[in-house]
């Protein structure tokens, strides 16, 4: 195995146990058995600053980069779902509105820069992580998946913009659409604005842009 592999194979095991310990499985999830790595990264438009994300990190960032890396190569005509939801809302002490939806979008593909990009509209687009006063910190869990043949037929059958976003249930529209398992995954923690401190910034913008990176393989 080239080191390249040997270390994205590190990574996988890695991010598996971090969904374990997080409880991501059971509480979202029945199995992780990841593909590829998702990374995710936040920046500050007003300082440039950002971080990458590692799967359970406390933060308060703004406008989320995601990168799908693997040790294959992943054709350009494979489009993929993104989700990103929230097992912990109102709050991780009484999750009564679990799973809060923050965004489900299909017709991602990979375009000549090896971005993934959409231009399609989202089933639901991305909302602000807002933990309210008193709450202990959320997980914000983000997975990708390969796109069903007629997602875009089944897909807005159950979510559109009118779909309520709190207790939606990953596994049964997952069912639903033949969505399958995720080939990819991270999760973040964020907490009340009061709660969080990283790079000071406690604030979420009211869009997310999306832009995923397509490693290929290293010889």
């Amino acid at each position: 195995m080239c080191g390249y592999a040997a270390k994205t194979m590190t990574s996988l095991t890695n991010t598996t146990q971090a969904f374990t310990q997080a409880q991501i499985v059971p509480d979202v999830l029945s199995s992780f058995n990841p593909a590829a790595l998702l990374g995710v990264e936040f920046t500050d438009p007003s300082t440039n600053q950002s971080v990458n994300v590692t799967p359970g990190i406390l933060l308060s960032m703004e406008q989320p980069q995601f990168f799908l890396t693997a040790n294959v190569t992943i054709p350009s005509t494979i489009p993929y779902v993104l989700v990103i939801i929230d097992p912990d809302a109102p709050m991780p002490q009484n999750n009564t509105e679990s799973q809060f939806r923050h965004m489900l979008g299909g017709d991602f593909h990979v375009d000549n820069s090896s971005k993934l990009v959409n231009t399609s509209a989202a089933l639901s687009d991305f909302v602000n992580p807002t933990p309210p006063t008193g709450s202990d910190p959320h997980r914000y869990v983000i997975l990708a998946f390969i796109q069903p043949a007629d997602f875009n037929s089944t897909g807005p059958e159950l979510v559109n913009a009118s779909t309520p976003r709190n207790n939606f249930n990953l596994t049964t529209f997952g069912e639903a659409v033949n969505l399958g398992a995720p080939i990819a995954g991270n999760y973040f923690l964020t907490g009340p604005s009061s709660n969080n401190s990283y790079l000071g910034i406690d604030t979420w913008v009211n869009y997310v842009r999306t832009v995923v990176i397509i490693s290929r393989t290293k010889r």
